[in-house]
């Protein structure tokens, strides 16, 4: 299943049983699995430094949209300051939509204006086949 089938089957849930509903029940299952991920990762050493220190390691293709700045780091409490939240749902759900069409095939490409994640009206995907 893709993302744009996930999200047409939410919104067709977010009609019938509200977007509260919609967000709590969306919310606790990430949690649940959340969760679950935690307790299969067989982690030799799961500290307080060793947690700081995964949640600091940002993944390339992420580098670029998360941006944040530590403003407290100690050896019992770390705490960062994010700008937005948007550039990490863009970095998250948007951005892979380049990496996905040129990974199927290279002379895919992604023209993309604008997304929600950018506060704009819409989504304005556009591919071109550049073969």
């Amino acid at each position: 299943m893709s993302r744009r089938d996930l999200f047409s089957i939410l919104k067709a849930f977010e009609k019938q049983i509200g977007k509260e509903k919609l967000v709590e029940m969306v919310q606790q299952g990430l949690t649940e699995a959340a969760i679950a991920g935690m307790a299969k990762n067989p982690a030799p050493n799961r500290d307080f430094a060793t947690w700081v220190k995964n949640i600091r390691s940002i993944a390339p293709m992420f580098q670029h949209a998360l941006v944040y700045k530590v403003v407290e780091d100690s050896p019992k409490a770390s705490k960062s300051q994010f700008p937005s939240a948007a550039h990490i749902g863009y970095a998250g759900i948007c951005h892979p939509d380049f990496v996905a069409a040129r990974g199927f095939n290279p002379k895919i490409r992604l023209i993309r204006a604008k997304t929600l994640m950018q506060c704009r009206d819409c989504c304005n995907h556009r591919y071109v086949d550049e073969s």
